[in-house]
């Protein structure tokens, strides 16, 4: 054979390697599941896979069964139940028609609403308003669907919009066409921050008196640890996280991924797991995403870009 020959098709043999490790299946195979909806028990039990967020309901309405739980149990998987203690939706049980309802695609706040709940609606999820997390009326609400959960043979609850805590301790969320203020609103951001903390460490400390093993995982605001000193770590078992690398196809500036890190790796020293969840599209971005998650040690999961949380095609 032509020597030329030889060493050019080497060249490109090993060309083609290279592409192949960068493209390397395994890195592009999720490690956990995050499913909100249209979640099916059978499915997710089949999956190679330690824990599994979903819902605690199939539907907003009807609950999974003890049976359905158990499933995932025996196969070696921890089910963790989604719960939104920073936000309310006016599709959950606990929501009053008198409250408000969906005018033109968007909730409508009435003023039989009762004082812990926002009347500006989520422009991205227009069912929802934000809520006082630390009104004692709703915290009960939140203590008696931790009560179901755990009743249900939950492993564990991830607590969702924990970054509440920005949102009203803003002076601009008061604005003109914006909130209106009421008695013990937080009057900084500090404030506000230190309630969410005081509430996720009841919530945990609630669930755990039931349960020393229940897990308690909060999503996003790993900075709450600069208004603490260690018991909000504590009172947790790990963190879920979006958005770290990647918004779609669009990777986030270096600095930002690194000033998040720096928080994330405060749970990963304290050996508490980090569930992190990019909304990647494309496979070059998300075979980078994983690539970038495991790196960290991170458990991963590329979901779809419309954040709908209704599919769990990255496994096939």
């Amino acid at each position: 054979m032509n020597k030329r020959l030889l060493i050019g098709g080497m060249a490109a043999l090993s060309i083609l390697l290279l592409f192949a490790a960068y493209f390397r299946l395994n890195d592009g195979q999720p490690t956990w599941v995050y499913q909100l909806q249209d979640a099916s028990i059978e499915r997710i039990a089949q999956l190679p896979v330690s824990y599994a967020v979903i819902d605690a309901t199939k539907d907003g309405q009807e609950r999974y069964s003890i049976k359905d739980i158990t499933t995932l149990r025996d196969k070696g998987i921890n089910p963790i139940s989604y719960l939104s203690i920073g936000e309310a939706s006016s599709y959950l049980p606990y929501w009053q028609p008198e409250w408000g309802s969906k005018q033109k695609g968007v909730l409508t706040v009435t003023d039989s609403a009762p004082e812990w709940a926002g009347n500006v609606a989520n422009p991205d999820w227009p069912e929802s308003v934000k809520v006082r997390y630390w009104n004692p009326e709703w915290q009960q609400y939140m203590f008696e669907e931790l009560k179901k959960i755990q009743d249900a043979g939950f492993s564990g609850v991830y607590l969702d919009i924990i970054d509440a805590y920005v949102y009203w301790g803003d002076p601009t969320t008061y604005e003109e066409g914006g909130e209106q203020s009421v008695p013990f609103d937080p009057v900084s951001e500090k404030e506000a921050a230190e309630r969410m903390i005081s509430f996720v460490r009841t919530l945990s400390a609630v669930a755990k008196e039931r349960d020393p093993d229940f897990l308690i995982i909060p999503q996003n605001g790993e900075e709450l640890l600069q208004f603490d000193k260690g018991s909000y770590l504590d009172a947790v078992d790990g963190i879920g996280v979006e958005d770290i690398w990647f918004n779609g196809n669009e990777k986030n500036p270096s600095d930002e991924i690194e000033a998040r890190l720096k928080w994330l790796r405060q749970f990963t020293e304290a050996d508490k797991p980090v569930f992190s969840v990019d909304y990647a599209k494309g496979r070059f971005s998300i075979n980078r995403y994983y690539r970038a998650c495991r790196n960290e040690k991170f458990y991963c999961f590329a979901a779809a870009p419309d954040r709908s949380l209704s599919s769990i095609k990255a496994f096939d």
